[in-house]
């Protein structure tokens, strides 16, 4: 299954100043973990340009908050069948009280931020560079 099948699905998205957009996407199927593959799974929002051509798959940084290589042992452990651990992101929010101007609203423009959460962890996705760093903040 490629992956542009998935980009046309967008679960959620913010629009980009200058035509891009961002977007979280969800498992194609609507439900269960059913990913054409677990790094796309766990790395699950993109930045499209004006054009719909993805600029970045997102990054993760993790600040010692995760260890993927023991995640990966233990649910390989608990299902032989899986690839690993599965982590997807579930939500994308725009926070708009810093951008340096009013308008256009709900619109990422300079002086944004953008969250993103996963079952357990909050990030901050830097969209310059298409880092997100988990902030230590559980999700409640």
């Amino acid at each position: 299954m490629s992956i542009e099948r998935f980009l046309a699905m967008p679960f959620q998205q913010i629009p980009v100043l200058g035509g891009g957009r961002l977007i979280c996407l969800e498992n194609i199927y609507g439900s269960g973990d059913i990913w054409p593959n677990l790094q796309t799974a766990n790395h699950n929002v993109f930045l499209l340009d004006a054009n719909s051509k993805m600029v970045w798959q997102v990054i993760r940084e993790e600040k010692n908050h995760m260890n993927w290589e023991i995640l990966h042992k233990i649910a390989k452990e608990k299902d032989p069948t899986c690839e690993g651990y599965f982590d997807p992101f579930w939500n994308l929010g725009l926070d708009e009280r810093t951008a340096t101007s009013p308008e256009p609203a709900g619109v990422y423009r300079p002086g944004c931020k953008v969250y993103l959460t996963t079952r357990w962890w909050l990030y901050e996705l830097d969209v310059e560079t298409g880092i997100a760093t988990c902030t230590g903040d559980q999700v409640k």
